[in-house]
């Protein structure tokens, strides 16, 4: 494990190397596009660490500008520095050395001046390989710590993942107190009349009595048995699992109570997709509805589902999955950035802050934004391995 840990260090290094040129001069001209260049070198760190095998954690990032983004850039970009001296310095010598004695009729080393060629092959050959080694060891040191410090830089402080942890108890602690209210509010209240029904049929005198009992109660049963779904519904929907993402947020759509469109671009082609992931969309379409109703006093929203598929070499999941929540309602006061600490919730407990930290537990993030004569609520979440649904 070590040794190809090494490896792929040094591969590292030399990718630094190979980025350092192009790098800084994107850096110095596009000044003014640097937070993107940082969420790039980021990415790019992100994607080194979890090829090392040392993957690192996500955090909620600054959506406009990241200063660990920017230290990560500066960092990498010094360290690229010395991968890029190292490597091409380093290997001009070496190159140097191994062809010298084959070139020219004597090779001075100081004080040295050799003319044989034997000693001329020995002496520079030595010095080749000195001059090798110390090359891999640079650029190996530099690829390791290169990885070190973006993990020191980009992980979550400690403060950062007790938040985090504090956000989702307080999302899954409402959740309950939801699921506890609409249980009690609902089938409870149906189903307490549903025994009192009974034994009012029990005690009927008269075959009218009886039937009429029986006829609440029937209707106390289906409301019970109806209200039951719609709690079902709310937080793990069977058709999500059985049918898939697409007929989940259909369906979803249609008890809404306004006017929704579904739209899915690659979404069906692509295949199952894991339940951990599946069920986040879904909770989000569904807080996307919820705040358009409740909040931008929407009539309509457009849900867009839809699937990329990148190359498999460069990345370590099988595509990103977005869904896009845009009503027509009144939109934000304000726009909501990414650390941003009062955000939109709503009475249940659950949340934009809930949908956020869940998101970024699994390597994707939720950005709520104005969005032409309404708000947006946006979902991106990597695909990975492990597929069931």
């Amino acid at each position: 494990m070590t040794k190809k840990k090494n490896l792929i260090a040094l591969a590292w290094s030399f990718i630094l190397g190979l980025l350092f040129i192009p790098g800084l001069i994107v850096s110095a001209f596009l000044l003014p596009w640097i937070p993107l260049i940082g969420r790039g070198a980021d990415w790019l760190s992100r994607w080194a660490a979890s090829w090392s095998g040392t993957p690192i954690a996500n955090r909620v990032t600054n959506r406009w500008f990241d200063i660990r983004n920017f230290v990560n850039l500066l960092v990498q970009l010094a360290i690229g520095f010395v991968t890029f001296t190292a490597w091409v310095g380093g290997g001009f010598t070496v190159g140097v050395l191994f062809a010298a004695p084959f070139l020219v009729d004597e090779v001075q080393f100081f004080s040295w001046t050799l003319t044989d060629p034997t000693q001329k092959i020995g002496v520079a050959w030595v010095f080749a390989i000195v001059f090798l080694v110390l090359t891999i060891a640079i650029n190996l040191g530099a690829g390791l710590l290169s990885i070190w410090l973006s993990r020191v830089i980009l992980a979550p402080s400690s403060e950062e993942v007790s938040q985090s942890r504090d956000v989702l108890i307080d999302s899954f602690s409402g959740e309950r107190r939801r699921i506890e209210r609409e249980l009690h509010d609902g089938p409870q209240q149906h189903l307490t009349a549903l025994k009192l029904n009974i034994a009012a049929a029990r005690m009927g005198k008269t075959e009218e009595e009886v039937a009429e009992a029986l006829s609440a109660a029937d209707r106390n049963a289906t409301q019970a048995l109806a209200q039951l779904r719609s709690v079902v519904l709310g937080v793990a929907p069977p058709v999500l699992f059985e049918n898939g993402l697409v007929a989940a947020v259909e369906e979803l759509a249609a008890h809404s109570g306004m006017e929704v469109s579904v739209r899915e671009d690659g979404v069906s082609d692509f295949g199952p997709i894991d339940e951990t992931t599946a069920l986040l969309a879904y909770h989000c379409a569904a807080e996307g509805l919820t705040n358009a109703t409740k909040h931008g006093h929407a009539d309509r929203a457009d849900i867009t589902l839809a699937v990329q598929t990148p190359k498999k070499a460069l990345v370590s999941h099988l595509g990103t999955l977005t869904v896009t929540v845009r009503d027509n309602g009144e939109g934000l006061e304000k726009p909501t950035s990414a650390d941003a600490v009062d955000v939109v919730k709503h009475d249940s407990g659950t949340g934009i802050a809930g949908l956020r930290e869940r998101a970024a537990a699994l390597g994707g993030t939720v950005e709520l934004t104005n969005a032409d004569g309404g708000a947006q609520l946006l979902l991106e979440l990597p695909i990975r391995q492990g597929r069931t649904r």
